[in-house]
């Protein structure tokens, strides 16, 4: 989504509306072609948020207790256009242009406790969020491709621009009570400010790429790409005169910013690809990227440039063995740049308890990453297995420097370090009982990560992770019934440098009965049943199980079954419970949420096409 927060992702209870146009047409002998499409979003969602957090500190442990009400209002235009022109039998030229506008408003009400390891109240807080604000965004994108007579001789232009923009303006109100370890006040800060920030960028990027045929089995592709960035980023924190003045007319210089940001990439590559029809091909390369970063402060008139220039040697090899068996694997490299909000070094307020501050002295990341991936399946025995690992390494990663005082306030900023990698791995296997109806499937995957970050000036490590089983069964009597189980069982594992004598360790694990059975001849009758068990833990004590009961009828009419009339019980039990629980360097976190429980929904489903015809009645 071009706008963040415009998508639902599970928490609250939306009300959405939705419409669109389309329109295609294709002439002069099929050599034009125009798609156009426009739509319309609004979403209005309301969603009661409750966060348990642990913080692992080098001597000592808190707890924050949140409560947050949320209201959101967005909506938003978009219109999208492509058209197509086929110069002649050899080249071609598509054009992308998509922009939107929108608009939102967001209000928060937050309740927050903070708790030491004895469990007595260090601080509490009380704050309301508004905020209004308004999107615009231009794409365009524009890719000439030329054929050359011999084989395997092609050229690409590409131009690209990006546009966005968005502008907010909106109230922080706040009461923050900090405690000595009697329970008595000892500090009381009230914060009544204006947020006012806009945010513009453009991108310019051209690219060329020319592909030369070495022989009938070779290439040899040459890329090089021009980007250019523009960023500006404002921001102002305003304050009364008085308690009673009307306007907030005091501008707060600590909290307020003006930066310009741009940045020029220029990259050049070569890769060579060698094939074997039906049997291996692979590629070698390498790139050359060379990147200049101005940052201007408009207010302080100083301007900090800095330069980098980074290799990547990138190769893949695809091989299809005997047996259907395929091997994959691959290296590459890129680079990942700061964001603005990491760059700007002006601190943010919003959560006065949590106050994030920009770094300016950044420097990019740099990602490599090794995969490795096979698989293979039997036509005949309807057996198979799939397997995947994945290696990720990261040098000069962004973490956060958190500074934690004796009061539970928390300053962060973000820093580069080194230490950070993450693994993957993935094995299932699928197999079929010839002629019984019985397909049984076995998966596991184990995830590890190593973080880094400084707390209280200390470096801190955390290793996590997961181990996870997933089997399941399923059985098929063709239009009679069916019946299966799916089983997802997680061990979660967590523990930080700076406090190795703390370890987190739980279950998560989900059980899913399904069934379904059809009678009457034009009634399908399907169900399922998730048994849900999250294990408690110390920081986290709360009962958290659920079962959740979907169950749909359908009735079907018409010829081959077109026309079908759905009644689906969603939640039976009224169990459903929004959950999410997460692990981060020093921070163990919980979230439960209102999501939709118990409801019945009436649905119309028409099938009227098959096979690119249209079904009739």
């Amino acid at each position: 989504d071009e706008f963040a927060g415009g998508s639902y992702n599970g928490e609250g209870l939306p009300k959405s509306w939705g419409a669109g146009l389309h329109f295609s047409n294709k002439w002069d002998n099929d050599k034009r072609h125009l798609n156009g499409n426009y739509r319309f979003n609004k979403l209005d969602n309301n969603a009661r948020i409750t966060t348990r957090s642990q913080y692992i500190l080098p001597d000592t442990l808190y707890y924050v207790n949140e409560r947050n009400n949320v209201f959101n209002n967005r909506q938003r235009h978009k219109l999208e256009g492509i058209y197509n022109i086929k110069i002649d039998s050899l080249s071609s030229v598509k054009i992308n242009v998509n922009g939107a506008l929108g608009q939102g408003f967001k209000s928060q009400d937050f309740n927050s406790e903070s708790l030491n390891d004895a469990n007595d109240t260090v601080n509490t807080s009380k704050r309301t969020v508004n905020n209004s604000s308004e999107n615009q965004a231009l794409n365009t994108t524009v890719t000439y491709r030329r054929k050359f007579k011999k084989p395997g001789n092609t050229f690409s232009a590409t131009f690209r621009q990006q546009y966005s923009n968005l502008e907010s303006n909106g109230y922080l109100r706040a009461n923050s009570r900090f405690f000595n370890s009697n329970g008595q006040i000892i500090r009381e800060d009230l914060i009544d400010q204006q947020k006012v920030n806009e945010n513009q960028s453009m991108n310019l990027m051209g690219r060329l790429s020319y592909t030369h045929p070495v022989s009938k089995r070779s290439y040899v592709e040459f890329d090089y790409q021009l980007e250019n960035k523009a960023m500006t980023s404002l921001r102002k924190a305003l304050e009364k005169s008085t308690p009673t003045d009307p306007k907030y007319d005091q501008e707060v210089p600590l909290l307020s910013n003006n930066f310009d940001f741009n940045t020029l990439l220029n990259t050049a590559g070569i890769n060579y690809r060698f094939a074997k029809p039906k049997k291996y091909n692979y590629t070698v390369g390498m790139s050359v990227s060379a990147n200049k970063l101005v940052q201007k402060d408009l207010i302080r008139d100083t301007v900090s440039t800095f330069r980098y220039v980074n290799f990547f040697p990138m190769a893949s090899l695809q091989m299809n063995m005997k047996k259907n068996r395929n091997l994959y694997l691959s290296y590459r490299g890129s680079t990942q740049q700061p964001s603005v909000s990491m760059l700007q070094p002006v601190a943010d307020n919003t959560d006065p308890l949590n106050i994030a501050i920009g770094n300016p002295d950044l420097k990019l990341a740099l990602n490599h990453s090794v995969e490795a991936y096979m698989q293979k399946f039997d036509f005949i025995t309807e057996r198979g297995y799939w397997s995947n690992i994945s290696f990720n390494y990261t040098q000069n990663s962004f973490a956060t420097r958190d500074i934690i005082d004796s009061i539970g306030r928390r300053i962060s900023q973000t820093v580069n370090v080194n230490g950070v990698y993450n693994f993957s791995g993935y094995f299932s296997y699928n197999f079929k009982i010839k002629n019984t109806g019985w397909n049984f499937d076995i998966s596991s995957r184990v995830n590890f990560f190593q973080n880094a970050n400084f707390v209280n000036g200390e470096k801190n490590k955390t290793n996590s992770g997961l181990l996870a089983l997933n089997p399941s069964f399923r059985y098929i009597k063709e239009k009679k019934y069916s019946a299966g189980l799916r089983m997802d069982m997680a061990y979660n594992f967590s523990q930080s440098s700076i406090r190795t004598d703390i370890k987190t360790n739980y279950w998560m694990q989900t059980y899913t009965a399904e069934y379904g059975v059809s009678f009457l001849k034009k009634y399908d009758l399907n169900g399922e049943v998730n048994f849900q068990f999250r294990q408690k833990t110390t920081a986290f004590p709360e009962n958290n199980n659920a079962v959740l009961w979907n169950m749909w009828v359908d009735r079907k009419f018409a010829k081959n079954d077109a026309f079908k009339f759905r009644i689906y019980a969603f939640d039976i039990l009224n169990q459903n419970i929004g959950f999410m629980r997460t692990i981060s360097t020093n921070l163990i976190s919980e979230r439960t949420y209102n999501t939709f429980k118990r409801y019945l929904m009436f649905s119309v489903i028409w099938n009227f096409a098959k096979n690119g015809k249209p079904m009739g009645w």
